[in-house]
């Protein structure tokens, strides 16, 4: 992976990529949207020669009004799992039709071309669910507007009764429920850290990820809301109503883009009764990318002219976005191709002056080897909240954006090292849930 990949990869700039989903899993999210859609053009120049033989369009374009006509209308999907059988790579995705569940099967070749197309029976994929001295593991799923399902994770302590409880709120990015970044899956750690030491934990996928490429999902009017807010919402909503926890002691923790939105989440929830902030970003998005392009270019202390033409690239579209209500920019124009409906909103949310306003606990934890969101972020949420009676603040030394140790500077590729989630960071957010009456 080149430097300019690994810097697309781990910026805040993937806010609606698809940069944690695999090619194969796009295309069988592509492919479906073409297929419920009626694209049947778009669906055709996808199959490989082998299918095209074997059916032709006029066959695809009756495939879906049969099966509905058989098996009722079609309700909604599940996210596609990806797997092997044999030499070839394999999809499934759940169709939920009305009077039966079954999985459209994609085959994939080797030029990613779909060389075979089934709907099967449905086959259950079996999430991986710890269960220990400690605490144990179940599957829930996030649902909002009766729409987004999002397939999660509840991790209970085994020896507690009425516990509290956190919602993990991911960063930019399509990530999964672990959040998962090379070999390291900070909310994986998290809840296992958590629940050993009393506390519940609610972690799920996100929505950019469960529904990319789904029609579902309309990236034009995404906004923050979204992307992330309306589904913590809704899984603080599920939470409290669990008989095993304590419904007072229900708190969100926002990582990066989600220590962003936390403020916003407590202001939109009376349920919420306090927020950790971890590595959230307190400075516009535009500047934290300026200075993580700046940072990552300089890293062997040149910029070349590929990578001169993208800073300007990119600074010609940081200009549109000071007129953003009048300049009638197409989102091809504006920065990484998100709407005009998203930068609006991040131009106009002030999370600062949110959580100044909030009559609610907040933890601020942060890391100052963190180059995407650094001490300058921490040095304005403590300004701001410098009057705020309850509010707790942490910099560690060695951390980076990830809330993992090294040395020295930070970039992308120390991601790529797996490291434990440090004993200090977790019993600093034990101690301060529990210290809340």
């Amino acid at each position: 992976m080149n430097r300019f990949t690994l810097f697309l990869f781990f910026i805040a700039t993937s806010l609606i990529s698809h940069a944690q989903l695999t090619s194969i899993e796009i295309k069988a999210n592509q492919f479906s949207s073409f297929l419920i859609e009626g694209q049947v053009d778009s669906a055709y120049a996808m199959f490989s020669k082998e299918v095209t033989a074997q059916m032709n369009k006029g066959q695809l374009r009756d495939l879906m009004p049969t099966i509905e006509g058989q098996v009722g209308k079609l309700d909604h999907l599940d996210k596609v799992i990806q797997t092997e059988e044999g030499e070839y790579l394999v999809t499934y995705q759940p169709y939920h039709f009305k009077e039966t569940l079954l999985d459209l099967k994609l085959v994939f070749n080797e030029e990613e071309l779909i060389s075979g197309m089934f709907f099967v029976p449905h086959k259950e994929f079996k999430i991986d669910l710890a269960n220990t001295d400690d605490f144990y593991e179940t599957e829930i799923e996030v649902v909002t507007d009766k729409t987004y399902r999002l397939q999660g994770i509840i991790t209970l302590p085994k020896q507690s009764e009425k516990c509290p409880a956190v919602v993990l709120v991911h960063g930019s990015g399509p990530n999964d429920m672990d959040e998962t970044l090379g070999p390291n899956k900070l909310f994986k750690d998290l809840a296992h850290e958590l629940a050993k030491n009393g506390i519940a934990v609610i972690r799920y996928e996100k929505r950019t990820r469960a529904y990319a490429g789904r029609p579902e999902l309309d990236v034009a009017s995404l906004t923050l809301d979204e992307e992330t807010i309306d589904d913590a919402l809704s899984a603080v909503d599920m939470i409290r109503k669990d008989k095993r926890i304590d419904k007072n002691k229900v708190y969100v923790l926002g990582h990066s883009l989600g220590g962003m939105a936390a403020p916003r989440i407590a202001n939109r929830s009376k349920w919420v009764n306090g927020i950790i902030i971890m590595a959230g970003n307190a400075r516009p998005f535009e500047t934290l990318i300026k200075e993580q392009i700046s940072y990552i270019f300089n890293q062997d202390s040149t910029i070349n002219a590929h990578e001169q033409a993208i800073l300007d690239q990119m600074e010609e579209q940081f200009t549109s976005l000071s007129e953003l209500q009048a300049n009638g920019k197409t989102e091809g124009q504006l920065p990484f191709g998100l709407s005009t409906a998203y930068w609006t909103y991040l131009n106009e949310y002030q999370q600062t002056q949110v959580a100044a306003d909030l009559n609610k606990p907040i933890l601020v934890l942060q890391g100052k080897r963190d180059y995407q969101v650094t001490v300058e972020d921490y040095k304005k949420w403590k300004s701001a909240l410098n009057k705020h009676p309850e509010s707790t603040f942490h910099l560690y030394e060695k951390l980076n954006h990830m809330m993992l140790e090294g040395e020295g500077l930070c970039y992308p590729a120390e991601y790529e090292i797996k490291a434990p989630l440090p004993t200090y960071v977790v019993n600093d957010i034990v101690n301060w849930i529990k210290s809340q009456n």
